[in-house]
């Protein structure tokens, strides 16, 4: 059940595996760029690039970039890459160019990365930087020395709810033959939702929630195998300030209020109210089912359900049954995060 759940977060919230920090000091890259034409210049790494179009440069430029590192750089302990700077220092361009920087490792929880450019002591988030896969971008004027830094991230909530609440837990065992509704998945790691409208610049700050209901079932046969059904109900809450709306409406910013409740019918949303100055749209709800691993075989260990999935994998959960109420644990990972299933015996 435990390994389901995991899976299903891995799937759908691209919480996976932590990967090796790596970072790249040292190494540097230069390359004749012509103002008519433009190009892309990378570090030997791939993890560091930036790519000038045709007209931003004022005349042919050697473009130069070398990492950095981290050691002594200001907020060492929240920087994502390396810090990387472009040149020739102070290059200021007719139109913006893009650079592009790889994350050395995963992004803390609750903290969201961004493309940050140096101003003095102090890492200053370049407006509209986007983050796909593991790569992280934004669009500058000017050469300086740049990095991904973690920030506060408001659009990452707590996947909790009621049911885990002050939710306590001790093992006791007992009987788990029979189906199981799932109540609530109660874990420290987070759920992290994307604001769809997060790379206008007016658009990054504004209010952007998650909602996340735990839906399925699993079944205990008294012949040792299991079957499971899981997955979660997630719907988005967005408001969107003046600002936001005019620069999404562009030529039909006069009519703010009917550009808001257009949003509805253009982005998939469920609904879009107008309100003192306040765009408020509620997503429709969007179901994930859980498809890997669906059944196995299962024994119990004294306060244990050792599961074995029909893809080869076993672990160990801890648990206890109390009237109809079973919560099951999960071993720490290597961020110490435990996470439970809270079911009720159907």
């Amino acid at each position: 059940m435990i390994i389901a759940a995991m899976l299903l977060l891995q799937a759908c919230l691209g919480l996976g595996d932590e990967k090796e920090d790596g970072g790249h000091e040292g190494e540097t890259a230069s390359q004749a760029i012509t103002a008519a034409d433009g190009g892309t210049v990378s570090s030997p790494s791939g993890a560091a690039s930036v790519d000038i179009p045709a007209g931003a440069l004022a005349e042919d430029t050697t473009i130069t970039l070398t990492s950095l590192g981290t050691e002594d750089q200001p907020d060492s302990e929240n920087l994502g890459s390396d810090v990387y700077e472009f040149g020739p220092d102070g290059t200021e361009f007719l139109e913006p160019v893009t650079i592009s920087l790889v994350l050395n490792g995963d992004v803390p929880e609750k903290m969201k990365a961004v493309l940050a450019v140096l101003d003095g002591e102090t890492w200053t988030a370049v407006e509209g930087s986007t983050v796909e896969g593991e790569e992280v971008s934004g669009q500058v004027t000017h050469f300086s020395k740049y990095v991904i830094h973690f920030v506060g991230d408001d659009a990452i909530i707590e996947s909790g709810d009621e049911v885990c609440k002050d939710l306590e837990f001790s093992a006791c065992g007992g009987d788990v033959v029979g189906s199981w509704k799932i109540l609530s998945y109660c874990t420290s790691q987070t759920v992290v939702g994307e604001n769809p409208f997060a790379e206008q610049p007016s658009c990054a700050d504004d209010l952007f929630e998650v909602d996340v209901t735990w839906l399925g079932s699993i079944t205990y046969k008294d012949d040792g195998t299991y079957s499971n059904e899981m997955g979660m109900e997630m719907s988005i809450y967005l408001e969107l300030t003046d600002e936001c709306l005019t620069e999404l409406a562009g030529d039909d910013a006069s009519d703010l209020e009917g550009f808001c409740t257009d949003i509805g019918n253009t982005e998939g949303m469920a609904s879009c109210v107008y309100e003192s100055s306040l765009c408020k749209c509620t997503g429709k709800p969007n179901t994930m089912m859980m498809d890997d691993s669906p059944e196995g075989t299962y024994e119990l260990d004294g306060n244990d359900i050792i599961i074995h999935t029909s893809e080869g994998q076993t672990q160990s959960i801890t648990y206890c049954v109390e009237g109809t109420r079973m919560v099951a644990e999960t071993p720490a990972d290597d961020e110490g995060n435990v996470s439970y299933v809270v079911a009720e015996r159907l």
